[in-house]
């Protein structure tokens, strides 16, 4: 979920300091989780899913370039590639740690760690389950079905899940939850 910290890092600071565009933009890639759609939308950008691999997010920068439509503000898939900027058209872990470091010293002097603000998004944005399911069909009847999803036709990505509700993903089994009063344990994070 470094991800969504970071991205929701980006856009509140960016918002808090006057300079989030309202032409930005968040691409990410379908195997990605679609929290990062959620938070996204709730800081009023748009958000573009796309098929797997930074080539793709790069591909969407140039067309956003080219057309002058949206304002690139971060891309990332789910094996923890993250692009920060447009110096660049493939992810950059440099930056995206940078960045990560960056939201983790924001958290500090709030008083806070990563995890806590990663719980307070679950909270805000709600418990996100990601499965992957393989599917196989075989021979001419095969490609025939696949050819006739309409997403296929269409060149949609998966329909959005989004956040799941109620009692089926509770968070952290009971033996690993914070008690009353429980502080994260950091050894600098302050009283």
């Amino acid at each position: 979920m470094s991800g969504v910290l970071v991205c929701d890092y980006l856009l509140r600071r960016r918002k808090e300091l006057g300079i989030l565009p309202a032409n930005g933009a968040v691409v990410s890639t379908i195997v990605s989780t679609n929290m990062v759609r959620t938070v996204t939308e709730a800081f009023g950008m748009k958000y573009i899913d796309v098929l797997t691999g930074f080539k793709f997010i790069g591909e969407q920068m140039r067309l956003f370039e080219r057309d002058h439509t949206y304002s690139f503000q971060f891309g990332m898939e789910e094996s923890y590639g993250c692009l920060v900027g447009t110096h660049a058209r493939d992810k950059d872990a440099v930056v995206a740690v940078m960045a990560l470091c960056e939201a983790a010293a924001w958290c500090y002097c709030q008083g806070k760690t990563l995890w806590d603000r990663m719980q307070e998004l679950y909270q805000e944005y709600g418990y996100y389950r990601e499965d992957t399911v393989n599917l196989t069909y075989p021979g001419q009847e095969g490609a025939a079905k696949i050819a006739s999803h309409p997403g296929v036709s269409a060149g949609q990505s998966p329909a959005n899940r989004g956040p799941l509700q109620g009692p089926q993903n509770p968070g952290l089994p009971e033996a690993h939850r914070p008690g009353p009063g429980h502080r994260s344990g950091h050894p600098h994070r302050p009283a």
